[in-house]
């Protein structure tokens, strides 16, 4: 993930990151990584996870978890995001 600094600069903050979704204020960043919602500063201060994925339900199923279109409120207040779950394959 990358952000920009005080003057505008463009640096890199986090590596291994899918959706990410800067605040209306710029106060905070949600971002997923590791089938986790997580939420941390603009300068990737404190990283916390906020959502996390199911338990597997079976030990001999694969669950898939993706989050996907992560979108602030105008206000900052709340977060929308959609969560796709499903079963892959059996475990052989």
């Amino acid at each position: 993930m990358d952000a920009r600094n005080h003057c505008g600069e463009i640096r890199k903050i986090e590596d291994n990151i899918g959706q990410a979704a800067l605040s209306p204020d710029g106060s905070r960043i949600v971002f997923e990584r590791e089938q986790k919602l997580w939420q941390m500063g603009p300068n990737a201060e404190d990283p916390v996870p906020i959502v996390e994925a199911p338990q597997v339900l079976s030990s001999r199923t694969r669950w898939i978890f993706e989050l996907l279109g992560t979108v602030w409120s105008s206000d900052g207040h709340w977060l929308t995001y959609l969560r796709k779950t499903g079963e892959t394959d059996p475990i052989a």
